[in-house]
């Protein structure tokens, strides 16, 4: 029974005893035994949340990377896949293996092409699995933030006048008119 035995070597012998059929003690045998308990298996990211800002009508802000890490407990591959991102969130790949001791990465991207100027939370879980004994290592969510901001409206007009004007010697006052127009070469 391994129970509660940190991780390390162990080291002990078995003595045998036996008796003949005329009841004889036999000189005991000694059987040396070795232990060595593992680290236990686990799988660990580099982050719990990841923060993105966009704007409306923009191209979608740059992925980010998160670092997945199976411990050196792991005696053969862990496999983990992604589950329950918003259709907006894009995980790249959605499953993969790590061996034992190393680490991979998982690229999240966005798409905000249809989305409208408001903050959004989304979560990816990522669930791992060892193959050595199909043991669940559990599932580590990621939180995903965005702001999305409202397209600022920059440029310049022309704007068209329109003017009339009495000779300076009369007593009628001078008269402006300003029209602003819209101009679709400047996008308002």
């Amino acid at each position: 029974n391994t129970a509660g035995l940190a991780t390390g070597d162990y080291s002990g012998t078995i003595t045998l005893r036996a008796t003949d059929a005329n009841g004889r003690s036999l000189t005991g045998e000694k059987i040396s035994v070795g232990l060595h308990i593992l680290a236990p298996c686990t799988f660990t990211i580099s982050g719990s949340q990841l923060n993105f800002t966009a704007t409306v009508g923009s191209p979608n802000p740059s992925a980010q990377t998160v670092t997945l890490t199976a411990s050196s407990g792991c005696s053969q591959q862990v496999k983990w896949q992604v589950s329950g991102p918003d259709a907006w969130v894009m995980p790249t790949p959605n499953q993969a293996t790590i061996n034992g001791g190393g680490s991979g990465t998982l690229s999240v991207g966005l798409n905000i092409t249809t989305l409208v100027a408001q903050s959004y939370t989304s979560t990816i879980n990522i669930t791992a699995t060892d193959t050595a004994n199909g043991q669940s290592l559990g599932s580590i969510p990621i939180t995903i933030n965005l702001l999305v901001q409202a397209a600022s409206v920059t440029g310049t007009s022309t704007p068209t006048v329109n003017k009339t004007q009495t000779p300076t010697t009369s007593s009628t006052p001078v008269s402006w008119m300003l029209l602003a127009r819209e101009d679709p070469n400047q996008g308002f």
